[in-house]
């Protein structure tokens, strides 16, 4: 990656491997050295965070993929998420049969039960 690579607050939370919350926390204190914003005065717009600085702070390695490799990663991520998703319906709707299934032989048990006493 090139010295002069610069990262927004989710870029470099990717490299590290941490959450974006504890990226903005270490920009608040600030903890960052050179990081800034890119349009400075405007507290709504995004920070950019310089590669070395990471680096120096041993935040991650100078080998770290690039901004390109995290964004492939985090689309694969997002896919195995989407299908983990997609299976979690499919299970709670499976559970949810199971449950009106179970329900419809209680009360089937229940009639049986009345009329055999």
């Amino acid at each position: 990656m090139a010295a002069g690579t610069w990262l927004t607050p989710s870029e470099a939370a990717v490299a590290r491997g941490v959450n974006v919350s504890t990226v903005r926390r270490r920009l608040r204190r600030p903890e960052l050295p050179h990081a800034r914003r890119r349009a400075p005065g405007e507290s709504w717009c995004t920070w950019e965070i310089p590669l070395s600085s990471l680096v120096e702070l041993g935040m991650c390695t100078p080998d770290s993929a690039s901004p390109r490799e995290m964004a492939g990663r985090v689309h694969e991520v997002e896919a195995e998420l989407a299908a983990a998703r997609t299976r979690l319906e499919d299970l709670q709707a499976a559970l949810d049969r199971m449950e009106t299934l179970y329900e419809r032989q209680q009360q089937l048990l229940d009639r049986y039960m009345v009329g055999a006493a």
